[in-house]
């Protein structure tokens, strides 16, 4: 019977993709054509010197491809313990590499973060697991740490952009912030209307350098 559900569910959405395709889908089929986890993820405008933040760093790919381009200071923000783990091992040999088990946000909390393989979230239940994390202020975090420049902050992180992206904008590290890779997700409430605020108060510091809708965008900050 789970198989026959399993059929039936691959192939309703085979018929929505290829027949019905939403905007989305029709983003995910451009990106895939553009070869995007390629061609425009890992190329930015960095060196040996330059300062990385990874927002949600899940397994830690973002950061090798990163460090293995550039050989980059790169800081990972993770805060689910498993996955933090996995990094500990996979970047023990690196100074390079920082790993911080807290998530950044708009705001200081511990919340429970349902988790799951590739999308773990405060916002839906994705899995019968759950664990309390700690989420830290990004503005507390940068005041703390005295950081002076970023040379890009990719933020992946289930829903949290939205409120952490408010913040950040507001404070001064929006010019001091060369490059922002963002992944906004459409199940949030009003996720169209808050993605566009963001966007629209971006412009005004930075240009798009791509963007496909609820998968990836990039931001430059202006000459």
């Amino acid at each position: 019977m789970k198989k026959i559900a399993a059929l039936l569910k691959k192939t309703t959405i085979y018929i929505r993709q290829h027949y019905f395709p939403t905007e989305q889908d029709k983003a995910i089929k451009k990106w895939r054509a553009d070869n995007g986890d390629q061609r425009l993820i890992p190329v930015h405008d960095l060196n040996e010197d330059s300062f990385v933040m990874d927002v949600g760093g899940f397994h830690g790919d973002f950061a090798a491809e990163i460090y293995a381009r550039y050989s980059c200071l790169i800081n990972i923000f993770e805060p689910v313990p498993h996955f933090v783990d996995l990094m500990k091992e996979r970047f023990e040999k690196n100074p390079k590499i920082k790993i911080f088990d807290i998530g950044l946000g708009g705001h200081t909390s511990t919340e429970t973060i349902s988790v799951n393989q590739f999308s773990s979230s405060i916002y839906r239940k994705v899995s019968k697991d759950a664990v309390e994390i700690k989420i830290v202020n990004i503005v507390d975090w940068l005041d703390e740490n005295k950081i002076e420049k970023i040379d890009l902050i990719k933020i992946n992180i289930e829903g949290s952009e939205y409120e952490l992206l408010d913040k950040f904008i507001e404070s001064p590290y929006i010019n001091r912030t060369k490059e922002i890779m963002i992944q906004f997700h459409n199940f949030f409430p009003d996720a169209v209307a808050r993605m566009e605020k963001i966007q629209k108060k971006l412009a005004e510091t930075h240009e798009l350098s791509f963007q496909y809708p609820f998968i990836w965008e990039n931001w430059k900050m202006k000459q």
